[in-house]
């Protein structure tokens, strides 16, 4: 199910804000679309029916900011060290309403270290989530330009079974 989908579905209302009109930066489209994914689908499931998620995007001289906040149940402070761990999960009861795997957040905070950017996290552990992404706010030169794609060299990271299956899936 898409992430609209998904938020038509819980009838959770999305609004992105953002002052930036298009902004062409060094990083890898394809990883920081995959970490996006990931925080707007945590932000929907864990958002109760008629909720918002808002997405909020700007640019400063170092980095461009991408927030996702939602008015979900909040991460609470005790978890918060340990959220962007692999298989972390908030609720590990047998009997928890959301699935997941708790690999989403890893993933997200791999995305943005390997695109040089940093991950932040404001929760009170009750009133809903804020995630800030920054990432560097570098023009592409040269032959990047050209083709407006970047990737990130990927080649000499070891990754574990449960990494790979999450990336390819």
């Amino acid at each position: 199910m898409s992430v609209v989908n998904y938020a038509k579905h819980k009838k959770i209302n999305i609004v992105f804000d953002t002052e930036i009109e298009e902004k062409i930066i060094k990083c890898d489209e394809d990883m920081m679309e995959r970490a996006m994914l990931n925080l707007l689908s945590n932000a929907i499931k864990f958002t109760k029916q008629n909720g918002n998620v808002l997405v909020n995007m700007y640019a400063d001289e170092k980095w461009i900011h991408i927030i996702v906040k939602d008015d979900g149940m909040g991460i609470p402070i005790e978890m918060q060290g340990t959220i962007f761990e692999r298989f972390v999960q908030n609720d590990k009861s047998l009997t928890r309403l959301n699935e997941g795997s708790g690999i989403g957040l890893s993933i997200v905070q791999s995305a943005v270290k390997l695109n040089e950017g940093e991950i932040y996290l404001d929760s009170d552990g009750k009133n809903g989530t804020e995630f800030e992404i920054l990432l560097p706010n570098k023009k592409l030169e040269g032959e990047d330009l050209d083709d407006r794609i970047y990737k990130v060299d990927v080649s000499n990271i070891e990754l574990e079974l449960s990494d790979i299956y999450e990336l390819y899936i």
